[in-house]
């Protein structure tokens, strides 16, 4: 058993390492959507406590929920409520658009400075900032109105902010852009500016131009390239799941049926052996051989039925006491025919010994009387016993 059990090992060494290496890629491929949050690569954190953390800018997942109207779900790094600001939410200023149609608005709202990839329009558009939501719908020459700005509901729930809006869910494929910087509620655009020189409340950049620390989706690289340019990268969205944040969930697919299919070979070799151990073969050496009890059951002796000696009416006496005890004595042989099958001994009944004054009293012609006649239960029901009288009367 010792060396099955090692060859099993053996074989399943490959499947573990193959297991491992995609927890590994799936962990990897969430890490490429959070935990690095800063712009084209140059950008240098605020060097104040306030804004430091660049968790609270880290677009980790956006996401169109299913339904209507449209629902944005808006995923961070890390939410910190301690600016006392209406949404609970202090740093991040977020900006979201949704291109569901031909045309729409190529460049974004005012302040992050950047615009739609070419060719691409959106046609709404959605900012969170921890004073409140607001969304605009842009028309379809690409005017929008930024006074026509609609507030909406959002809902903070641990470090997802769901967004509300009153616009109609697109029916066709939409695509899926977001932002996020640094909030300036002094400023009219709500964006703070980049510093050239570390700053306290600021990021800092000698190479980048636009004050956009994170973008939805891609890596460091994507998002480099996509700043580097001045447009958002896109994403393509079908029934509200982002394609550009299912990179784990298809590694986590290959995953599982990389388990499926080794355990189907693992259980080749074992049917193989359980066909080759059936019929009459010896069982392995290790395996302690079967051992056998013979049990002896108890036997029981079944006793003959006892013989009870039959008693003929003529010998029977007709006076009371050998009446009773003649009684006495066909109940007892009754019960010994009844238990006869397991008796503990066989039973014979003594013969009754004859009585002159029996007799001569049985063969005396009893006088009438009104009495009813008592028939002996050992008598058939045409032989009458005595009445009382004609004993008294023998008696006297």
């Amino acid at each position: 058993m010792g060396a099955v059990t090692a060859a099993r090992g053996r074989r399943l060494r490959p499947l573990l390492r193959a297991l491992a290496l995609c927890c590994a890629l799936a962990a990897s491929a969430a890490a490429a959507q959070s935990g690095d949050a800063f712009g084209d690569g140059s950008l240098r954190p605020p060097t104040g406590p306030r804004f430091a953390d660049p968790s609270w800018y880290d677009l980790v997942d956006v996401t169109l929920l299913a339904g209507d109207p449209v629902r944005i779900a808006l995923t961070l790094g890390a939410i910190d409520g301690s600016g006392g600001l209406a949404l609970g939410i202090t740093q991040p200023i977020l900006e979201v658009y949704i291109d569901s149609a031909e045309g729409g608005a190529e460049a974004l709202l005012p302040g992050s400075g950047l615009a739609m990839p070419l060719g691409t329009g959106w046609q709404v558009a959605i900012r969170v900032t921890g004073d409140g939501a607001w969304a605009w719908e842009a028309a379809a020459d690409g005017v929008v109105d930024l006074a026509a700005a609609v507030p909406v509901e959002a809902v903070v729930d641990g470090t997802t902010i769901t967004v509300l809006t009153p616009f109609a869910r697109p029916e066709q494929e939409a695509r899926l852009y977001a932002v996020s910087g640094v909030y300036d509620p002094f400023r009219a655009d709500g964006w703070r500016p980049l510093s050239r020189e570390p700053s306290p409340w600021a990021f800092s950049s000698d190479q980048q131009q636009t004050p956009v620390v994170d973008v939805f989706p891609g890596d460091s690289a994507e998002r480099a390239a996509a700043l580097a340019r001045g447009e958002l990268p896109r994403v393509d969205i079908a029934g509200g799941i982002a394609p550009g944040s299912l990179a784990w969930v298809w590694l986590m697919g290959a995953g599982i049926a990389l388990a499926l299919a080794g355990l189907v070979l693992r259980m080749r070799p074992m049917r193989r052996a359980a066909a080759a151990t059936v019929g009459d073969d010896p069982p392995p050496a290790d395996d302690p051989p079967a051992r056998y009890v013979t049990v002896a059951l108890p036997t029981m002796t079944v006793r003959p039925a006892a013989e009870v000696e039959l008693i003929d009416e003529s010998e029977l006496p007709s006076s009371p006491d050998d009446t009773e005890r003649v009684g006495a004595a066909e109940a007892q042989s009754v019960r010994v025919t009844e238990t006869a099958a397991f008796p503990p001994a066989p039973l014979a009944l003594p013969a009754p010994r004859p009585d002159a004054s029996t007799e001569d009293a049985s063969t005396a012609d009893p006088p009438a009387t009104d009495a009813p006649a008592v028939e002996s239960p050992t008598r058939s029901s045409e032989t009458e016993a005595p009445s009382e009288p004609s004993r008294d009367a023998k008696r006297s």
